[in-house]
């Protein structure tokens, strides 16, 4: 693997870039990964109602411990990778991007794509979501509503990525800008001088840098505690695995990755996944807030034993999407090109289905499945309409507008 590193895809003569997304069509076996990423966002979400560890707007109370387990269980292992994922694809798209359009069109398209959405949700979408909140535990929805738009209640709920993709446009910008006023390749060979062994030790440098920051970080801001709408406590593996991203678009690498170089990773993965339940059990930490940060063991068992559950999962999935996802099928694609705009309206649908199925099932987890599957049918459903009515309005306008807000932010 070190050899077909050794000469990056996309760096012309002159040092300029052509990016993954540019040097060749679209990537459609990423197509069922975003597809199945942003179930697993609205699945996450909506566990948190019936029991699932998080924060969300909507909770059940007096679910039971069994519920509580599978649903913990669930989210923990989903916190370890999906979001990951999702910061790995938008950086790893990013530079051929920046390429095609120039640093000012760019950011431009980014603002459109990402803050108009983000506004939009914080001034709309986030008071209508409460307001069902409040409906489903019985409070008025309209004085709900109303209060909260009149005493402007912004807020950013699941659109912190928007505002964290931004932040890493204008950072991958400035960082391209620089690198080209000290010579095209001073950056990129300096990175690629750190990372010389092969892609098993590149994996393992990412694990260690990720769980390292992790825990660093967590000793400051504890999981659970929001700056800026973000919990900072999570932002080390996005952070790396973002701008991973964007170093591996120069080699094409997530295009490269095979089943024989993620065995071993999803090996370690499994291996990995029980530990951190065995030690909390052993040392009666199940419950404990000390995992959420801090000087101690517990703290740093789970700030390692994300990236390495993380590993194995990412790698697994480039490696069966690249194997047989080889074309493009049509209702995959369409779900793919909605997955951003469901994405966007989870919040208020998935809530809203929580209310609708209060008095459908007696047990919590009977709940969490139906309102599950209701939250990620409606979501697509209006994730559909909205891309189609963004793509008939293009249509109408003059070439040189701006891409649709709801096509896909990576």
């Amino acid at each position: 693997m070190a050899t077909a590193l050794s000469a990056p895809v996309g760096v012309e003569a002159d040092g300029t870039f052509r990016g993954a997304s540019e040097a060749k069509p679209r990537l459609a076996y990423f197509d069922p990964i975003r597809v199945a990423l942003t179930v697993l966002v609205i699945l996450h979400h909506v566990s948190i109602a019936y029991g699932g560890s998080g924060s969300w707007y909507y909770k059940e109370p007096d679910a039971g411990p069994l519920t509580q387990a599978i649903l913990g269980i669930f989210n923990c292992v989903n916190q370890a990778y999906f979001m990951g994922f999702f910061f790995l694809l938008a950086g790893y798209l990013m530079p051929g991007s920046l390429a095609r359009k120039g640093p000012l069109a760019y950011l431009g398209d980014r603002a459109l794509r990402l803050w108009v959405p983000l506004m939009l949700f914080g001034y709309l979408l986030n008071p209508l979501t409460d307001a069902l909140a409040a409906r489903a535990r019985g409070e008025d929805f309209l004085l709900c509503l109303i209060t909260k738009i009149g005493h402007n209640s912004f807020g950013l709920g699941p659109l912190w990525f928007n505002q964290a993709l931004m932040v890493g446009a204008f950072v991958w910008v400035y960082v391209s800008r620089l690198s080209h006023l000290q010579g095209p390749a001073n950056i990129t060979v300096s990175v690629d001088a750190l990372w010389q062994p092969g892609l098993h030790a590149r994996i393992a440098l990412a694990i260690v840098g990720c769980g390292a920051l992790a825990f660093t970080l967590r000793t400051v801001v504890p999981v659970g505690q929001n700056v800026f709408g973000v919990q900072l406590g999570y932002c080390a593996s996005y952070v790396i695995l973002f701008f991973g991203g964007t170093w591996g678009a120069r080699y094409r690498l997530l295009e490269r990755i095979t089943w024989q170089q993620a065995w071993p990773w999803l090996t370690v993965s499994l291996t990995t996944l029980p530990t951190l339940w065995i030690f909390g059990y052993y040392r009666g930490l199940m419950g404990s807030t000390l995992w959420h940060g801090g000087w101690n063991l517990a703290a740093l068992l789970y700030a390692f034993w994300e990236p390495m559950v993380a590993a194995g999962v990412i790698m697994s999935v480039l490696a069966v999407a690249r194997r047989w996802y080889v074309k493009d099928v049509a209702w995959v694609k369409r779900l793919a090109q909605a997955s951003y705009a469901a994405f966007i309206v989870h919040a208020p649908t998935a809530v809203a289905c929580s209310w609708l199925v209060k008095d459908w099932a007696t047990l919590h987890i009977q709940r969490f499945l139906i309102a599950g599957t209701l939250s990620c049918m409606l979501s697509f459903a209006i994730g559909i309409f909205l891309t189609k009515a963004c793509a008939r309005m293009q249509a109408n306008r003059l070439e040189n507008v701006p891409a649709p807000l709801v096509t896909a932010a990576f």
